[in-house]
């Protein structure tokens, strides 16, 4: 191995290890349900919930009320300031006799999920990573609770972009009971050194979520 390549290997691997790290100190501060950030501004709606956003923060509704394959329906945006930044969107799943555990399970990556990611990758840009692995994939769900109603969090942090475009991104989905729907607040991020801190500040705001 050349002298480059090799301080590639070592770049790549270090920046890896930062964002496994990231991601682990932002699962055991975030736990609990203590906000990090303080929430001045409510966001205005006339909508099945209210959710809280700090003061710079973009707030863009849906204009489609269709729902796509697994029954979600995207009601809004919340962004972060600036370049770089943490999105959460706010969705929604009717019930319609199915329980919230059923439900739940469609938005919780699997081993499964993860294979054909990498089987994806593999035929459609195996020329730029031809060593792509289930490695390259973190994936963790536990139960949580949201403004004390039953939820799941979901983690999928991919180390190496998972797609064909784009860079390498973290999502968080959090997955809340509601009295006739399911609630899905998924919150992305690109997988940074920044990560940990950008997924502090999102998760303040999806803990002042409230279904009405």
């Amino acid at each position: 191995m050349n002298l480059t390549k090799r301080t590639g290997v070592i770049a790549l691997s270090a920046f890896a290890a930062l964002c496994v790290v990231s991601i682990a100190v932002f699962a055991a501060r975030n736990w609990s349900n203590v906000p990090y950030i303080t929430m001045p501004s409510s966001v205005p709606a006339d909508l099945p919930f209210s959710i809280v956003a700090p003061d710079g923060w973009k707030t863009t509704a849906s204009t489609d009320d269709t729902r796509d394959e697994k029954g979600a329906r995207t009601y809004e945006w919340l962004s972060s300031a600036g370049t770089g930044g943490v999105s959460v969107a706010v969705k929604d799943v009717m019930k319609n006799g199915n329980s919230f555990e059923q439900i739940a399970n469609g938005f919780i990556w699997t081993n499964d999920d993860v294979a054909r990611t990498v089987a994806f990758m593999k035929d459609e840009a195996g020329d730029l990573y031809k060593d792509f692995s289930d490695k390259d994939i973190l994936i963790s769900a536990a139960p949580d609770t949201v403004n004390g109603a039953k939820a799941v969090r979901a983690i999928q942090q991919c180390l190496k972009p998972c797609y064909v475009e784009g860079s390498a991104a973290t999502t968080v989905r959090y997955v809340v009971d509601g009295y006739d729907r399911v609630y899905v607040l998924e919150v992305a991020t690109g997988t940074t050194p920044k990560t940990a801190d950008l997924l502090n500040d999102a998760d303040a705001v999806v803990r002042t979520f409230k279904a009405r």
